[in-house]
């Protein structure tokens, strides 16, 4: 392949030996297409994004959801609050 990259078979090789599943590459981009993406981080476990949407834990895209203008309005309120920013 280019630049270092190796495709055998399902797997493909990065030139520093990163190895990714072309399956699981694929499931990545068409949950990113389709708006869908769970957080596997441990402090947001249960957390996904639905569309433009972030949805806790035990909720469902029709009953809420942070908007992206909401979640931006946190952080800046976070961002205030930071010593510093007074």
């Amino acid at each position: 392949m280019h630049n270092g990259w190796q495709l055998d078979g399902d797997i493909l090789t990065g030139p520093h030996g990163q190895i990714f599943s072309l399956h699981t590459l694929l499931a990545h981009h068409l949950n990113h297409v389709s708006g869908q993406l769970d957080l596997a981080l441990p402090k947001w476990r249960g957390w996904r994004f639905r569309q433009q949407r972030l949805i806790p834990p035990g909720q469902t895209f029709a009953s809420g959801g942070l908007a992206p203008h909401t979640i931006l309005a946190i952080a800046r309120e976070l961002r205030a609050g930071l010593p510093g920013n007074g």
